[in-house]
């Protein structure tokens, strides 16, 4: 519904831009009619949401827990069918939080990460399954199926958690995380050797970048043709009655055009992530005003690759724990680091962000290099 809303919007305005560029009348008076029929159309859709979602939010539901395992459920309520899925506790792995910013507010969601899920379980909508490979709300699942809930009103989340921690305290993140740390202490003291064979592995970041930036370039391409025949209409006739109009269009455009501008080196120059039997290595090319980088990290430099959280802004990236090299500063412009680290803790904290594709390639290639440095929570 809002895709519909926002193309009725921009629809209306390219005409609004145009009528005022043509200077034509019978356009003009056709367009209160037609915002009226949008409005009739808009509340129409909007009334016709509200009957079908009454049921769904007034219908008993929510998340049990006892001691068998976990509840997520929603009777059924008049013309809608309720939906129900039993965890049971040895099919849950760990339970976490994440956050999102919708609306300009954060929301916090419950993981529950779990060992093993029917793709087809019934849920609400408040609750999504995520499988290994997939995106929903911000989180990216990359070894198990995930079950993210929703529960944004009031402090229902703080809620689950203090009754998931009271039921199974083993269960919690921070519990399996360190459980998980010490067997990855233990495997590096009893098999520290690495694989006798590496295959190399050569990872392209920059395809997918350069569709959205393609993209984006399209949807720019409408309003630089209405500006030009501004423009156009403005150098014939000097006294055209809307040259404010002009003026505020341009500097418009002009902001909205400087994120396609600027990020045309990024997208365009030549870039890798190579993996083979030396280490890891991240290449970014020099083009135009960005500078040209290279930093190579070798295995023995490597003290633990884990897949990370997800953040507000990006859900797909990777955390590799290293020891601290002067490399670090040439990394490309997709990886950061953490030089806020502990002077006395010889590790630093590396946060490789790539998209969907290229991710899934990087976990796979560095699981089949490297399962020794590989830990999984």
């Amino acid at each position: 519904m809002r895709t519909g809303i926002a193309l009725l919007n921009g629809g209306l305005a390219l005409l609004i831009v145009l009528a005022l560029a043509l200077n034509a009348d019978a356009l003009l008076h056709v367009l209160p009619r037609a915002l009226s029929t949008v409005t009739v159309l808009l509340a129409l859709a909007l009334v016709r949401r509200l009957i079908a979602s009454f049921p769904r939010h007034w219908a008993r539901q929510g998340v049990a827990v006892d001691d068998t395992g976990i509840v997520v459920f929603r009777e059924p309520m008049w013309w809608a069918r309720g939906e129900r899925t039993d965890i049971a506790w040895e099919d849950l792995h760990h339970f976490d939080t994440h956050e999102i910013l919708r609306r300009n507010r954060l929301i916090t969601l419950v993981q529950l990460h779990l060992n093993r899920a029917d793709p087809d379980m019934g849920l609400p909508d408040w609750a999504r399954l995520v499988v290994p490979g997939e995106s929903a709300w911000s989180l990216t699942a990359s070894v198990r199926p995930v079950l993210v809930i929703d529960l944004s009103w009031e402090d229902a989340h703080e809620m689950l958690l203090g009754r998931l921690k009271r039921a199974r305290p083993d269960l919690a993140r921070e519990e399996v995380a360190e459980r998980a740390l010490r067997d990855h202490e233990e495997r590096i003291r009893s098999a520290p050797t690495p694989p006798a064979h590496i295959p190399t592995t050569l990872l392209d970041p920059r395809r997918p970048m350069i569709g959205r930036w393609a993209i984006g370039a399209t949807l720019l391409t409408p309003p630089w043709l209405v500006w030009g025949f501004m423009i156009h209409r403005f150098v014939q006739a000097p006294s055209w009655d809307p040259v404010s109009l002009l003026i505020v269009f341009s500097v418009l455009l002009l902001l909205g055009s400087a994120w396609s501008i600027h990020s045309v080196p990024g997208h365009f120059t030549r870039q890798s992530v190579r993996i083979d039997a030396s280490g890891i290595t991240f290449t970014q090319r020099s083009l135009l005003w960005l500078d040209d980088r290279a930093a190579h990290l070798p295995w023995e430099k490597v003290h633990m690759v884990g897949l990370g959280q997800a953040d507000v802004r990006n859900d797909r990236f990777l955390r590799v724990v290293v020891h601290r090299t002067a490399e670090l500063s040439a990394l490309p412009t997709w990886c950061r680091f953490d030089d806020a680290t502990d002077a006395d803790d010889p590790h630093t904290l590396i946060t490789i962000a790539l998209p969907k594709r290229t991710h899934a390639l990087l976990c796979r290639a560095l699981r089949e290099a490297r399962p020794d440095l590989m830990v999984t929570v």
